[in-house]
C-alpha cells in the first residue's frame, strides 16, 4: 500500500515525456526562426529588385534614344542640353551591371563647371550616331576611360540584369528588361516593358549606309535647334524687319525655317548666325 510519492518507474516515465516535449517545442521554434529568416532574406531581394527594377525605368523612360546594347549594358542618349538636335558626348548615359559586384551603374562624362563657354564647346564634341550605333563597345570604353566620368550606382546586390530593346537599336521605342536578386531558392526575378517617353526616333535617318539625325525633323517636332549665333524667331540684322526684303545675314536672327524668311514676312536669307539650314 502506497503513502506517497513516485515510483521510480514513473519518475523516470514523467522525465521522459518532458524531454519529448520540450524536444518537439524546440524543433518548433527552430523551424519558425527558420521560416522567418527566409521570408526576412526573401522580402530583402525582392525589394531590392523592386528598387534596381524602379530606378533602371527611370533611366529608361526619359532616353531620346537607344543606341546599343551588349549583354547588361545600355548605350542611351539621355538628354538634348543645348538643342542642336545633335549628340554631344556629355548627353550620353551608359547604363552597366557589373556581374562581379552585383551593381548597376550609371556612367556619364560632366565637365567640370569651371570651364569657359570656349572650352566646353571645344570638349564637348558632336558624337556620330552611326558610330555609336555600329561600334557601341567603343563609345562606351571611352565613357569609362575619361577623365571626367562620373559614375551612380543605381542598385546593388543584383545577380543577374537583362536588357532587350525592341525594335533594334536606334529604332528602339521598347526596352525589356528583367532583374535577378538572390540565389537558389531565395531567388527573386522581376520583368518589365519600359517605353521610351523621350522617344526621338523619328529624327532617326538611314541614308547612303550611314545612321544620322534629321535636323529638319527635330524641328518639326518642336526642337529648338540653334545652329549659330542668331535666335529663332526674331528679326533680320536690321534689314528685314516687317514686309521687307532684307537679307538676315552674319549674326541676324533668322525666323523661318530653311532658308527662312528674315522677320517673318520679308523674302531675306537666314545665312550665318540664323536657324539651320
Amino acid at each position: 500500500m502506497r503513502t506517497g510519492g513516485f515510483t521510480l518507474a514513473e519518475l523516470i516515465l514523467g522525465l521522459a515525456t518532458t524531454a519529448m516535449v520540450g524536444l518537439s517545442l524546440a524543433g518548433v521554434t527552430a523551424a519558425l526562426s527558420d521560416a522567418y529568416d527566409d521570408a526576412d532574406t526573401d522580402y530583402s531581394h525582392l525589394q531590392t529588385a523592386r528598387a534596381a527594377m524602379a530606378r533602371s525605368q527611370s533611366e529608361f523612360r526619359k532616353a531620346r534614344l537607344v543606341m546599343g546594347q551588349s549583354e547588361g549594358e545600355l548605350l542611351l542618349w539621355s538628354h538634348d542640353d543645348n538643342n542642336n538636335g545633335q549628340i554631344n558626348l556629355d548627353e550620353v548615359q551608359l547604363i552597366r551591371w557589373d556581374p562581379r559586384e552585383g551593381v548597376i551603374r550609371r556612367h556619364r562624362v560632366v565637365l567640370p563647371s569651371n570651364l569657359s563657354a570656349f572650352m566646353k564647346t571645344l570638349f564637348n564634341l558632336e558624337v556620330s550616331l552611326d558610330v555609336l550605333v555600329r561600334q557601341p563597345a567603343l563609345a562606351a570604353d571611352a565613357i569609362l576611360a575619361h577623365q571626367w566620368q562620373e559614375e551612380t550606382v543605381i542598385a546593388e546586390g543584383v545577380t543577374g540584369f537583362e536588357i532587350v530593346p525592341y525594335p533594334a537599336p536606334p529604332e528602339t521605342r521598347l526596352v525589356k528588361i528583367q532583374v535577378h536578386t538572390g540565389a537558389g531558392e531565395a531567388a527573386v526575378a522581376l520583368r518589365s516593358v519600359i517605353r521610351l517617353r523621350g522617344d526621338c526616333t523619328s529624327w532617326v535617318r538611314f541614308e547612303d549606309g550611314e545612321w544620322d539625325l534629321d535636323r529638319a525633323a527635330a524641328e518639326a517636332d518642336g526642337g529648338e535647334v540653334d545652329n549659330g549665333n542668331g535666335n529663332a524667331g526674331g528679326n533680320g540684322n536690321g534689314n528685314g524687319n516687317g514686309g521687307g526684303n532684307g537679307n538676315g545675314n552674319g549674326n541676324g536672327n533668322a525666323g523661318g525655317n530653311g532658308n527662312g524668311n528674315a522677320g517673318g514676312n520679308g523674302n531675306g536669307n537666314g545665312n550665318g548666325g540664323g536657324r539651320f539650314q
